[in-house]
Order: C-alpha cells, then sequence, then structure tokens
C-alpha cells in the first residue's frame, strides 16, 4: 500500500501544479484509482488495529492493577492473555489455513 500510496501523493502534486498554470476553463481537474481507495483504507485500518489493541492492552492492564493492587501479577495476566489471543491468530490462520479481512 505505501508504493501505491507514494504515487498517489506524486498525481497530487502533478494536478496540482497543472491546477495552478491552468486557464479558468481548465481548472479544478481531479483524479481517481481504486487502488488508491483500497490503499488508502488499508492504512488507515492498520493504524486504527494498532491503536486500538495498544488502548486495550493500557486498559487491560489498569484493570488488573486496580484489581490486584500488584503491578508484575497485573502484567503477567496481560501478558498471558495477548499469549493466548496470538496463539489462537496463529493456529486460526496457519494451522487451520482460515484468511483474515478487514472485518475479522
Amino acid at each position: 500500500p505505501e508504493s501505491a500510496l507514494e504515487v498517489m501523493r506524486l498525481w497530487d502534486n502533478a494536478v496540482a501544479a497543472h491546477n495552478a498554470k491552468a486557464s479558468r476553463f481548465a481548472r479544478d481537474v481531479w483524479h481517481t484509482s481504486d487502488l488508491w481507495g483500497r490503499a488508502e483504507s488499508q492504512s488507515h485500518l492498520i493504524s486504527g488495529t494498532i491503536s486500538t489493541l495498544l488502548v486495550l492492552f493500557l486498559v487491560a492492564f489498569l484493570g488488573m492493577l486496580v484489581f490486584t493492587r500488584d503491578a508484575p501479577l497485573a502484567m503477567t495476566v496481560v501478558m498471558s492473555t495477548f499469549s493466548v489471543v496470538c496463539g489462537l491468530a496463529f493456529f486460526m490462520t496457519v494451522v487451520q489455513g482460515w484468511a483474515v479481512g478487514p472485518i475479522e
């Protein structure tokens, strides 16, 4: 997706340069591509997922810290839960061969 986004930025610059030089009758040119839409969607999806996971682990740690009043125990519980989730993801995608898309 990054290379597609780089090409889109190059087209943005080229169109902006054209619009800056164009007469009033040839201004407001724009461009579009299905690839750029998919690349932007994927980029936002990945960054949103990472942000969500960071907030999730922080809230889980703070919740365990409040209930146990023991930071090492809270971290152990959060890391154990993370390990189980990683193991399940490995089993579903590698062993079972299930496809993972944006919905999952």
